[in-house]
């Protein structure tokens, strides 16, 4: 069900170097579900058309890396904790809303369509998204732990701002922090 939708929100100027192509707005629209999770729509006048970094299974979203133990620190800096590590299955589940991530690691042998960029205006799922309740004190905790942080700015949407910034690496793994206030 949709839970809100708005037209022409301008571009924060820190997602520049996380996009393929510079758009001045976009549309958001957040569409949230009593079973699964809340997925919100972003959507820019063109896209690239990139292999997907994520892909929702039934109970589990799949990042799909080119460096497994790197894109696990990257998840473990968010508060991710493993769940479990076999040679069949490497997951992290981040507590207490339960999400589960497995890991698909594709072999540096093969001819990889992966880029080592994360690109925000991507076709499918490109980016993670988290509320947090101070993103100045995240973006310093995360920043301590060696992950790259983008600035943290400010969007006004319908009644309310919003503290945005984003944490990111070259494999690809992008996540958005939101502060409502």
């Amino acid at each position: 069900m949709p839970l809100f939708a708005e037209e022409n929100v301008p571009n924060l100027s820190l997602k520049a170097a996380l996009m393929s192509t510079w758009h001045e707005n976009h549309v958001i629209s957040l569409l949230a579900s009593n079973e699964g999770l809340p997925i919100e729509i972003t959507a820019y006048d063109t896209v690239a058309k990139e292999p997907q970094k994520y892909l929702l299974a039934e109970d589990s979203i799949i990042v799909r890396t080119k460096a497994l133990r790197d894109s696990m620190a990257f998840y473990e800096a968010l508060g991710f904790r493993t769940l479990s590590e076999t040679e069949m299955e490497k997951s992290f589940l981040i507590a207490p809303s339960k999400l589960h991530l497995q890991f698909e690691e594709e072999k540096e042998a093969e001819e990889s369509p992966l880029r080592h960029l994360p690109y925000l205006d991507q076709a499918g799922y490109c980016c993670l998204a988290f509320v947090t309740n101070n993103a100045e004190k995240e973006r310093m905790n995360l920043i301590r732990k060696g992950v790259q942080v983008t600035e943290v700015d400010e969007l006004p949407l319908g009644q309310k701002t919003m503290k945005i910034f984003f944490v990111y690496n070259l494999l690809g793994d992008v996540c958005e922090l939101i502060e409502v206030k």
